[in-house]
């Protein structure tokens, strides 16, 4: 049978196993594994909730408050993306409890991106709700010490499964088995099977490979066509909740009748996305029937990402105050890749740069309300991809800087010494 699920018609019976699950997959995305004033705004319909748009960049993804009337917050999430001199990877996220206010259906949000207030590199994103509440779109635009890079977005909200599904849970390497049973009007069953290996990973330049997965930025549905090596056109329908990976596909072929054939193919993963069962069914316009089985599991039995590091300051005296924080972090780039950062229990709401370099990792954050530096509680957290089959410890991560400084600028008085870090592997 002829698809990226089998081989369909035209007299093709062997199952393809690789182009199944790379079309059943291809669709779904990120993972690491196992101010503006308020008020006066006017109110969207519908829009509540977080969205997310793809850019040039990486992902633009933002939330509005309850009452559609103000962006609460917004993430920048970027991916080796590269404006003048500057390559950038890793999430910036800004939060502004009075929101950013929509007016008319449209917004703007201005950020510094650079810690270090003697530079100023500003991002701004411009944005228009359509009638229906269902669509936003805008521009961005960066502009940075050296260059100005700007874009286009189009955004759509993040569904309740989109938000519960860390989709980078998917990664790895895995082993597939898959079976192909065949009936047709003229003949009894027939059965065959393939075996093979396949990695799921998000590097997009090997997405064209039959044994390799590229997974794009998370959707609860898509729909695509292309035309395959014999001019055929198939369309596909994605659709992702938080343990399976739905694919109906559609072909369409020259001199023969609509459709040419037809699948639905179902995977759904355990609780730890350590394996997966597979099951579907189809039609071609021969009137051959066919039902697919199947499993992935993981090449190495264990989901081996993400690693969560946790950050904590130790040995502050009380009363401290603390503004901003400058903290370089060296890893073991055999063993992991940089992800993302995030606020910690003592810093919601702080402005965080990540600078990463592929074995170096430098985030600042700044507070403008300030933290209490003795406080117990987590500063930052940073997570970081593992590259499989590795299991970092806390020896492949070494803190080389930390400094501080108070709500006026000046140095703070702590180092390197006053720092505790924790790991934690999934």
């Amino acid at each position: 049978m002829k698809t990226k699920l089998a081989v369909y018609a035209r007299n093709k019976s062997k199952f393809c196993l690789l182009h199944i699950l790379t079309l059943a997959l291809m669709a779904i995305i990120t993972i690491s594994g196992c101010g503006g004033g308020g008020g006066g705004g006017s109110h969207v319909g519908s829009v509540d909730g977080p969205w997310n748009a793809p850019t040039d960049f990486g992902d633009l993804k933002f939330t509005v408050n309850s009452v559609g009337t103000a962006v609460t917050e917004v993430s920048y999430i970027f991916s080796s993306w590269t404006c003048g001199s500057a390559t950038r990877s890793g999430t910036i996220k800004v939060t502004n409890a009075s929101g950013w206010p929509i007016t008319d259906r449209q917004f703007t949000i201005e950020n510094d991106l650079n810690p270090d207030p003697s530079i100023s590199e500003m991002m701004t994103i411009t944005g228009t709700f359509d009638q229906s509440g269902n669509k936003a779109s805008g521009t961005w635009e960066a502009d940075l010490y050296d260059a100005v890079c700007s874009g286009t977005w189009q955004a759509s909200p993040i569904s309740d499964n989109d938000t519960s599904l860390d989709n980078s849970r998917f990664y790895g390497t895995f082993n597939i088995t898959f079976t192909e049973t065949k009936t047709c009007p003229n003949s009894g069953p027939l059965t065959s099977s393939e075996t093979g290996i396949l990695t799921i990973e998000s590097d997009s330049s090997k997405r064209a490979e039959d044994d390799y997965i590229y997974i794009p930025s998370s959707e609860s549905s898509e729909t695509y066509s292309y035309t395959d090596e014999d001019g055929d056109i198939a369309t596909e329908t994605v659709t992702i909740s938080n343990n399976t990976i739905r694919l109906e596909e559609t072909g369409e072929c020259s001199g023969v009748p609509s459709p040419c054939w037809r699948t639905d193919i179902l995977a759904t993963f355990n609780n730890t996305y350590t394996s997966a069962t597979i099951e579907g069914s189809g039609f071609d316009y021969t009137g051959c029937q066919y039902d697919f089985t199947g499993s992935l599991t993981r090449a190495d039995g264990t989901c081996t990402g993400p690693t969560t590091m946790t950050v904590r300051l130790a040995g502050v005296a009380a009363g401290t105050t603390l503004g901003g924080l400058d903290i370089t972090i060296d890893y073991d780039e055999a063993k992991v890749s940089f992800s993302s950062v995030a606020a910690g229990t003592l810093t919601p709401g702080a402005t965080i740069i990540p600078n990463d370099n592929g074995d170096t990792v430098r985030v600042g954050l700044i507070k403008a309300d300030g933290f209490d530096g003795a406080a117990s509680g987590s500063v930052v957290v940073l997570t970081f991809d593992v590259i499989e089959p590795n299991i970092p410890t806390i020896e492949d991560f070494t803190v080389t800087v930390l400094s501080a400084s108070d709500l006026t600028g000046f140095d703070a008085g702590i180092d390197s010494s006053n720092i505790n870090i924790t790991i934690s592997n999934k």
